[in-house]
């Protein structure tokens, strides 16, 4: 498709958060779509999703440029919830700060092949602050060999429980072949 925002602009308001949600990450592309994002739309935060992986982004909201570090989500690191100042207050005005801030958000979906997944919570204030906190979910590797455990241990013990069936069979099945024998012995005698 056309990617026409120009009809939505109007709605627009340098009064309101203005978060843009995307699939591609905006600021590591150098391109026509990064550019319109940041001057159509101009927005205090950006949270997007193609790598699967949580990654933090930063770069000067007018140069567009990156700064040197990404920071990677990690479940080991993150601990601490994420706080973003969008907005900075100079003499009475508000103004967005010069920091462009874009959050990629970690998968949910364990088929994406990931070892961290998660869902990102980020709550605003009205002053335009940001925290952001991943809640990660469990790890998909361990719970598939729990499964895997199970199911071998609730086979073992079905198979065990035929077995001891089968030899307690197998005993009846002899003492009554006695009893029969014992029973019959005398007239095959005669």
């Amino acid at each position: 498709g056309i990617f026409n925002i120009t009809s939505k602009l109007e709605h627009i308001s340098r009064n309101k958060i203005a978060v843009v949600v995307s699939h591609v990450p905006v600021l590591p592309l150098d391109g026509r779509f990064a550019e319109r994002v940041m001057s159509d739309i101009n927005p205090d935060i950006i949270m997007s999703a193609h790598d699967h992986r949580g990654f933090l982004y930063s770069g000067q909201r007018t140069s567009l440029k990156m700064d040197k570090n990404m920071q990677p989500f990690s479940k080991a690191d993150d601990i601490t919830p994420l706080k973003i100042s969008t907005r900075t207050i100079s003499e009475g005005l508000v103004e967005l700060s010069e920091t462009m801030t874009e959050i990629v958000v970690p998968t949910i979906s364990y088929r994406m092949g990931v070892k961290e997944m998660g869902a990102g919570l980020a709550v605003f204030s009205k002053s335009g602050d940001l925290v952001y906190n991943n809640l990660w979910a469990p790890s998909r590797f361990p719970l598939l060999y729990l499964y895997l455990a199970s199911v071998i241990t609730a086979s073992v013990l079905f198979l065990v429980g035929k077995c001891v069936d089968f030899r307690r069979l197998a005993r009846r099945r002899g003492e009554l072949q006695k009893q029969l024998r014992d029973g019959y012995e005398p007239l095959l005698r005669l």
